[in-house]
């Protein structure tokens, strides 16, 4: 999808542009992106390697019923890709550090936000929460769920700012109640996922960065309205397509 969009971006700008774009050098400063894209395709289409990265180099740990695949993590493909671009543009020893430093800095940040929200979530299980909310709003909508299931992922991406955090919190709620309701877990995690991450677009923290990097600061407002109702159009499609999957395909 991402390809995609770079490929719409580059037809617009080429219609409304009587400047000839040079294709090359376009290429060439997307070549890391195209790389990373690739490699994660590959290892998640081709059967033997996917197997292969599954099983060979998984770090293990028994007591926390934690495993993770090392080579066929993203994360892994993205330091290629990383080191790729190193190399490629010939990046200083310098620019390195600086970009290591301040990597770490929001990676800080993400990791104790994150961590909070993966906690929230073990404390409502064990502690019973997600039971009893998921046995009320089962018993409530029922069938219906999916149209709240679409707005309980919203609001996790809203109050989080974070795809991430919004699973965190909510995604074991979510499969919980699509079982109780007999509708397709797969079903609703795609939806969980897909409404958090647009959601993630309204939150303040957002609509800040947006107004100061145009110079719009007095039109912040007028941005959050804007932009919650391009949200509440996306939630609507989201429904109706799961529907439609839901009551065509059986999935």
């Amino acid at each position: 999808s991402s390809l995609i969009t770079l490929l719409i971006g580059i037809i617009y700008i080429k219609s409304k542009s009587t400047k000839i774009i040079d294709y090359k050098s376009l290429l060439n400063l997307l070549s890391p992106y195209i790389l990373l894209t690739l490699l994660v395709f590959i290892t998640r289409t081709i059967p033997i390697i996917d197997d292969f990265l599954k099983n060979n180099f998984v770090l293990i740990s028994t007591k926390f019923n934690y495993q993770l695949p090392l080579l066929y993590s993203p994360g892994f493909w993205l330091i290629t890709a990383c080191i790729y671009t190193i190399f490629k543009f010939k990046i200083s020893k310098n620019l390195i550090q600086i970009s290591f430093k301040k990597t770490i800095k929001q990676w800080r940040l993400f990791v104790v936000s994150t961590t909070l929200f993966i906690a929230l979530s073990q404390i409502m299980d064990s502690a019973g929460m997600i039971k009893v909310i998921s046995n009320n709003l089962g018993d409530t909508f029922d069938n219906c769920f999916i149209v709240v299931s679409a707005f309980i992922g919203s609001l996790g991406g809203f109050l989080t700012g974070s795809n991430t955090g919004a699973n965190a919190m909510f995604m074991k709620l979510q499969i919980q109640i699509a079982n109780q309701v007999n509708i397709s877990s797969n079903l609703i995690a795609g939806l969980q996922n897909a409404s958090a991450s647009n959601a993630t677009m309204i939150t303040p923290s957002r609509i800040m960065l947006a107004s100061e990097l145009y110079n719009i600061r007095e039109k912040e407002n007028k941005l959050l309205i804007d932009l919650i109702k391009v949200i509440l159009v996306s939630i609507i499609l989201l429904i109706l397509v799961a529907h439609l999957v839901n009551n065509l395909f059986n999935i």
